[in-house]
């Protein structure tokens, strides 16, 4: 075989060809592909994903986060009739979506649902139906769990048959298969595979690493996990006395089981033999491990489209910073993936998006309702000025304020 055929398998093998089974691993070159040498290393397997997701603070905080904003929706249906939009009242869509299964609230689907996004850049919620466009159940799919057997073709494919031959979960019982047509998939989008979003944490490997490599060192000091200072022997008028091997034996072992920081521990060392105490201080703020957290912590925040100012920092943000980082962050970030939901669910129900579809609505949240008056205020005071100017005989500065407060 030559060299390049070689290449090509091995190649064929990582992404899936025909007849292998692809787990939803998101990047199978990653373990190949990692980190420069003496980096912290990220594991963006399948399983790595959840772990780092799971145990990185500062990463899980911003997934949290997101998942519980995204989550103070209200589903809302809507018909066009006679030409006015109405609202669909006891609306089956809706209801069906406020309780999804017997497990789970509309709140905790939605936060398992974007929490799966944000983790490994795809959910997929399985809609069991009973000869009905509305599912009598939803569920979002375990993603650690989930294999998608390929059929080694994408580009020239007219159905999505035809690319995905099957796609199961793995479980105690047995594989529980599901149907294409039943799965509302949402995902990140990904330059090398259109099926599969791309994890963020694949994106974010070394702003985490770095959180988790700072994190990591500040506890070894805590934890009393490295040399805090010199115990020697004392120093006299003509010489010094040494410690021999069996004292400094002793008293290390006595100092590492019996004395310490830790809850349990003696505070004071008692020894038999003359000592004197040099310590080592680490120049933790010459490293700035504080500042690299908080950088790093501040290319998390951006990447997943909130802002700093609704986290916990050093310096506390003030209440005007607070109410504007939230209201953009529900602005350029949650209410687009919130409208995202929304036309998704609206296909999978069988709605066709312009005489019925539903949306997902968060106008009734304090911090948006003072948004609207703000504006609403605005627009009073510029209808006010235009008029103002009319009577002046300034119409054509009168008119560029009118276009501006008029809706197209």
């Amino acid at each position: 075989m030559k060299l390049t055929d070689s290449i090509l398998n091995g190649f064929s093998s990582l992404f899936g060809g025909k007849d292998s089974y692809t787990q939803t691993n998101f990047n199978n070159m990653s373990r190949f592909i990692g980190l420069a040498k003496g980096e912290y290393k990220i594991d963006t397997s399948i399983g790595g994903l959840h772990e780092i997701a799971t145990t990185t603070a500062h990463l899980s905080a911003v997934i949290n986060r997101k998942a519980n904003m995204l989550a103070n929706g209200r589903w809302r249906e809507y018909k066009m009739v006679n030409g006015k939009k109405v609202l669909v009242e006891k609306s089956d869509a809706v209801i069906k979506l406020e309780n999804p299964n017997p497990l789970q609230n509309g709140n905790e689907f939605i936060r398992q649902l974007s929490w799966s996004y944000d983790t490994y850049g795809t959910s997929i919620v399985n809609l069991n139906r009973r000869n009905l466009l509305i599912p009598s159940t939803m569920y979002s799919l375990p993603m650690d769990e989930l294999v998608i057997k390929r059929s080694g073709k994408i580009y020239k494919q007219l159905d999505i048959d035809e690319i995905i031959e099957r796609i199961y979960l793995c479980t105690e019982s047995g594989d529980m298969d599901f149907e294409l047509k039943d799965l509302v998939i949402f995902k990140n989008s990904n330059p090398n595979d259109p099926i599969l979003g791309i994890s963020p944490i694949e994106i974010l490997k070394l702003p985490i690493a770095n959180v988790r490599a700072g994190l990591g060192f500040r506890n070894r000091i805590i934890n009393n996990d490295a040399a805090l200072g010199i115990l020697s022997g004392v120093a006299t008028q003509d010489m010094s006395i040494g410690l021999n091997e069996k004292d400094q034996e002793r008293i290390q072992s006595g100092y590492k089981s019996k004395f310490g920081m830790q809850k349990g521990k003696k505070d004071i060392i008692m020894s038999q033999t003359p000592v004197s105490w040099t310590a080592m201080s680490y120049p933790t703020k010459d490293l700035m491990l504080f500042e690299e957290i908080t950088q790093d912590f501040k290319i998390i925040i951006d990447f997943y489209g909130l802002n700093e100012n609704i986290f916990s920092r050093d310096k506390a943000s003030t209440f005007s910073n607070y109410t504007e980082g939230l209201r953009s962050a529900y602005q350029d970030c949650i209410i687009p993936q919130g409208q995202d939901m929304a036309l998704s669910f609206t296909k999978a129900f069988g709605m066709d998006g312009v005489n019925n579809w539903l949306e997902y609505d968060f106008s009734h949240l304090d911090i948006l309702k003072e948004n609207e008056k703000e504006k609403s205020e605005n627009t009073k005071r510029d209808a006010e000025s235009a008029a103002i100017l009319i009577a002046n005989g300034y119409q054509d500065v009168a008119n560029s304020i009118v276009g501006r407060i008029l809706p197209e």
